[in-house]
């Protein structure tokens, strides 16, 4: 009986995860046309939490900027 392995051999695998890498990095690391709005005085974060890490990250025009918690997609100024 003849077995089918479905692993990949390991330059196979390299090769994907840097294809992978050369399409998505550049997409999600350019940054968008605008400017973060201010991060309002005094705010207080009692638990930081970030919804993104680059504006590529978020969608349409929106920005990944500081609320002065964490980060969120953000609506530029233009």
């Amino acid at each position: 009986e003849k077995t089918v392995s479905l692993l990949l051999p390991p330059c196979r695998v390299r090769m994907l995860y840097l294809t992978a890498l050369v399409f998505h990095i550049p997409h999600s690391l350019a940054a968008k046309s605008g400017e973060c709005p201010p991060v309002p005085p005094g705010s207080t974060c009692v638990v930081p939490k970030s919804l993104c890490q680059h504006d590529g990250d978020c969608p349409g025009p929106e920005k990944c900027c500081s609320d002065g918690c964490g980060l969120l997609c953000t609506k530029p100024i233009l």
